[in-house]
C-alpha cells in the first residue's frame, strides 16, 4: 500500500516537476538578491518547505508532508552514492561555479538540486548537457544524469562526454591516471621522435664525417699535385735557366760567327779587289798579248831570227797563263769560301731561330705551370 502511494506521489511529482524547478530557480535568484543586500539567506530545507507550502493549495496535506521528507532522503541517498563512486570532483566544481561556495551549498547537493537542471558538470570528464541530449531516454526519465551513469550508464557502455570513451574512469584519480598515461604516451612519442632525430643526426654526422674525410683526401691529393707542380715548376725553371744559358752561349756563338762572317766578308771584299786587279792585269795582259800577236805577225818573218825572243815570249806567255790559272783558282776558292760562310751563317740563323722557339716554348710551359700552381693554391 505504501509502495502504491509512493508511485502515485512520484507520478504527481513528475507532472509538476518543471513548474517546481522554475520556482526553485526564482527562489534561488531571490536568495542571491537577499544575500547581496545583506539579509540572511534561508536554509535549503526552509526553501524546500517554502516551495512545498506554496503548492499546498494543489495537493493534499499528506502529500506535501511526504514530499518534504521523501525528497530529502532521496537527495541524501544519491549524494552518498555519488560520493562513494568518486566521480564528483568537488574542488573542480567549486572552481567552475564559485557561487555554490558563496551560498554555502555542498557541491554534490547543489548538483543534485540545481546543477543538473542548470547543465553544470560534476567533473571535466562528464558533460551533463551532452549526456542528456545524447541519451534522450535519460532526459525523459527525469533521472539525474550522473546518478544514471553511476547506476546504469557506465555498465551500458554509454559515454560520459563526447571526447571520453565508454567505460572510462572519470574520477579525479582516474583522470589523473589517464593524464599520466597520456603524458607517458606523449613522452614515449617524443622519445621515439628524439631517437629518430638522433638517428638522423648520427647519419648526417657520419655523412659529414665521410664528406670531411673525402675533402681531406682531396686536399691531400691537391697538396700532392701542388707539390708535384712545384717540383715540376722548379725543374722547368732549371730547364729554362739551362736553356737561357745555352741561348746565351748560342748568342755568343752567333756573335762570334757573325764576326767571322764579317771578317770573311771583308776577306771576300779584299779578294774581290784582288780579283779586279787580276782582271785588270789580265785585260792588260790580253792587250799586251794582242800587241804581242801583232808584233808576232810583224815579226814572223823574223821568226827564225828571233827564236830566243820567241822562246822568251812563249815562256812569258806560259807564265802569264799560269798566273791567270792561279787567279781563276783563287776566285773559285774565294767563291767556295763565300758559299761555306753563307752556309754557316744560314745554320747559325736556323740555330738562333730554333733557340728562340725553344725559349718561347719554355716560357709558355713556365707560364702554364705558374697558372696551374695558382689554381691549385
Amino acid at each position: 500500500m505504501q509502495s502504491q502511494d509512493a508511485e502515485m506521489l512520484l507520478k504527481q511529482l513528475r507532472e509538476e516537476n518543471a513548474l517546481l524547478v522554475q520556482h526553485l530557480h526564482e527562489l534561488q535568484e531571490q536568495l542571491i538578491a537577499k544575500e547581496a543586500s545583506g539579509s540572511a539567506p534561508a536554509t535549503p530545507v526552509v526553501v524546500v518547505r517554502t516551495v512545498v507550502a506554496k503548492y499546498r493549495t494543489g495537493f493534499l496535506p499528506s502529500v506535501c508532508d511526504a514530499l518534504s521528507g521523501w525528497a530529502g532522503r532521496k537527495i541524501a541517498k544519491q549524494a552518498a552514492e555519488i560520493e562513494a563512486s568518486g566521480f564528483f570532483d568537488k574542488e573542480w566544481y567549486l572552481a567552475q561555479y564559485p557561487d555554490v561556495e558563496r551560498k554555502g551549498f555542498d557541491p554534490i547537493v547543489h548538483y543534485l538540486r540545481f546543477g543538473a537542471q542548470e547543465k553544470c558538470n560534476p567533473n571535466p570528464c562528464f558533460d551533463t548537457a551532452w549526456y542528456l541530449s545524447r541519451y534522450p531516454d535519460v532526459a525523459k526519465s527525469k533521472f539525474n544524469p550522473l546518478v544514471h551513469y553511476i547506476r546504469y550508464g557506465q555498465f551500458e557502455s554509454r559515454q560520459p562526454a563526447p571526447d571520453v570513451p565508454a567505460g572510462a574512469d572519470i574520477s579525479p584519480v582516474g583522470r589523473a591516471v589517464q593524464q599520466l598515461n597520456e603524458r607517458q604516451a606523449q613522452l614515449q612519442a617524443q622519445n621515439r621522435q628524439l631517437a629518430t632525430e638522433l638517428k638522423d643526426a648520427r647519419a648526417e654526422t657520419e655523412a659529414k664525417e665521410r664528406e670531411r674525410r673525402a675533402l681531406e683526401e682531396a686536399l691531400a691529393r691537391a697538396r700532392a699535385d701542388l707539390e708535384s707542380a712545384e717540383a715540376r715548376r722548379q725543374v722547368l725553371e732549371a730547364e729554362l735557366a739551362e736553356r737561357a744559358q745555352r741561348l746565351e752561349e748560342m748568342e755568343a756563338e752567333r756573335r762570334r760567327l757573325a764576326a767571322e762572317l764579317e771578317a770573311a766578308q771583308a776577306a771576300v771584299q779584299g779578294l774581290e779587289g784582288e780579283r779586279a786587279e787580276l782582271i785588270e792585269k789580265l785585260v792588260g795582259q790580253d792587250e799586251a798579248l794582242k800587241a804581242s800577236a801583232q808584233e808576232l805577225a810583224a815579226l814572223q818573218e823574223e821568226l827564225f831570227r828571233h827564236q830566243e825572243q820567241q822562246a822568251q815570249s812563249e815562256s812569258e806567255r806560259r807564265r802569264l797563263e799560269q798566273e791567270l790559272q792561279e787567279l781563276r783558282e783563287a776566285g773559285q776558292a774565294r767563291e767556295a769560301v763565300q758559299r761555306e760562310l753563307e752556309g754557316q751563317l744560314g745554320q747559325a740563323q736556323e740555330q738562333a731561330r730554333a733557340l728562340e722557339e725553344a725559349l718561347a716554348r719554355a716560357r709558355a710551359d713556365l707560364e702554364s705551370a705558374e697558372a696551374r700552381r695558382q689554381v691549385l693554391e
